[in-house]
């Protein structure tokens, strides 16, 4: 904060005269002294860095056990949506020296743009949804290797004004921790029309390879 400074003053020979100065490293003739100007205003002190939201594992990685978000890297894989349907892939990928274990079904935690938790309606599959999708498998993640889940929904509860999902994070398996999920390629800023209410539905994980 800069703060304001009063006049300086000066004594001109043996008088006892007050000169207000107003501006700065001017000499008065005859002046035994001579004003300086003020130092330099500090520079305004940065504001702190928000806190950044960080995963915590649910439980020690170990060979063969649940993966664990320090182990992977999820990111979304891709999107399509027709007639109302809606489809998005996250690719989880075992970035850790440990295999773990992928199975069941995944749980999104879902989030508003104000971060408030949007809670829809979990169904086992939805309109248009591929039936065989919903069926759960096991993988077992060396690794270096990848799986996909596949989220589904429907897009028609969605409207002006009503707040739509944002963000999500994922709980791989059953024994594991919500984990941030990243953008893909050109999947940055995409819409996820799920509302509170709306029916959505987790595909079983899948092998990453195959279409």
């Amino acid at each position: 904060m800069t703060r304001l400074r009063g006049p300086r003053r000066a004594v001109v020979g043996v008088s006892v005269v007050v000169l207000a100065l107003t501006g700065c490293g001017s000499k008065v003739a005859g002046s035994t002294t001579s004003s300086t100007p003020p130092p330099p205003a500090a520079a305004p002190a940065k504001p702190a860095p928000a806190p950044t939201w960080m995963p915590t594992d649910a439980r020690t990685p170990v060979a063969g056990g649940p993966c664990q978000p320090s182990q992977l890297r999820l990111v979304v894989g891709g999107a399509d949506a027709a007639m109302g349907y809606r489809e998005l892939a996250v690719v989880a990928t075992n970035v850790g020296r440990l295999p773990c274990v992928l199975k069941g079904h995944a749980r999104f935690v879902m989030f508003g743009e104000d971060g408030d938790v949007i809670t829809g309606k979990r169904a086992r599959t939805v309109p248009m949804m591929d039936d065989d999708l919903a069926r759960p498998e096991r993988h077992r993640l060396a690794p270096g290797q990848s799986s996909r889940v596949i989220l589904a929904w429907r897009g028609e509860s969605a409207a002006a004004g009503i707040p739509q999902v944002t963000s999500f994070r994922v709980v791989v398996t059953e024994g594991s921790a919500p984990a941030p999920v990243s953008p893909g390629r050109d999947t940055d800023g995409l819409a996820i029309d799920i509302v509170r209410g709306s029916p959505y539905a987790v595909s079983g994980w899948r092998d990453a390879t195959q279409p």
